[in-house]
């Protein structure tokens, strides 16, 4: 019987059948940790999950806009700001909404990348109420995966045989543009991020008939599945605080306050 948590692996997903080995505590190994085909990810450490949200520019889906009206005392001060601004308007230039006006838009997406949580592997029995753990919270027992993978193929599970089960996570980035009006259109002066925990399995068991089975399922909310857990950025869910920070940054011409945000936290 074997259990591995918290574990990392780098690089696209090959099969292996090498024995399986525990990290140190500095979070290396002595040999390739074995890992299973999970079609069409890849598998990234923690480090560089973040250093790939942190440089790319994904396509991003935008899931709906909340616009909030100036104060007066806004709208004083941006008529002032612009009065002494030399940029003028553009040629197709139409004043939908007073200058200064806030807006937050949501949107969402996601790398398409893997961080490898946790392993059990030997005889079935023995491990089936092990603990199987994501983004550091219990999410299911080995057993509990097991029977809905059994499930989802309809067959049996030998529970005196070998079965094995590794869990990953992923992250579903979910983020607020807090943008300003000014002389026709919409600029972002600032963002926060929040980001879903979901949790995918692959397993591999022998069913009564003699027969390996394997499966790989996404536990993810467009399957029916709430995320393990949300991380939220500082101020994520303060809208107004959000609004007001991209306003002062748009007075005032700069990155007074600096976004996005980061830091996630629960």
């Amino acid at each position: 019987m074997r259990k591995t948590a918290a574990i990392l692996v780098t690089g696209i997903l090959a099969f292996s059948l090498s024995p399986t080995s525990a990290f140190a505590e500095d979070g290396s190994t002595s040999e390739q940790f074995p890992t299973p085909p999970i079609e069409g990810y890849q598998v990234v450490t923690e480090e560089e999950e973040t250093s790939l949200d942190t440089t790319a520019t994904p396509a991003l889906q935008y899931e709906g806009t909340t616009i909030y009206e100036p104060t007066y005392m806004e709208i004083q001060m941006a008529g002032k700001k612009n009065a002494t601004d030399p940029i003028s308007p553009g040629p197709n230039y139409y004043q939908e909404y007073p200058d200064g006006t806030t807006s937050i838009s949501k949107y969402a997406y996601s790398n398409g990348t893997l961080i490898q949580q946790d392993l059990d592997q030997g005889i079935a029995n023995s491990i089936w109420s092990n603990g199987v753990t994501i983004a550091g919270f219990a999410f299911k027992t080995v057993g509990g995966v097991l029977v809905e993978s059994a499930n989802r193929l309809v067959t049996s599970i030998d529970k005196y045989r070998e079965s094995t089960v590794y869990a990953y996570k992923s992250y579903r980035y979910i983020g607020k543009e807090a943008k300003v009006y000014n002389r026709g259109s919409w600029s972002k002066w600032y963002e926060a991020k929040s980001r879903e925990n979901f949790a995918h399995t692959y397993s591999s068991w022998v069913n009564s008939s003699g027969y390996t089975k394997t499966i790989q399922i996404d536990f993810t909310r467009d399957n029916g599945y709430y995320p393990v857990v949300t991380n939220f950025s500082p101020n994520y869910n303060n809208d107004s605080e959000l609004k007001n920070r991209a306003w002062t940054n748009w007075y005032k011409g700069y990155k007074y306050y600096s976004y996005p945000e980061y830091g996630y936290r629960l």
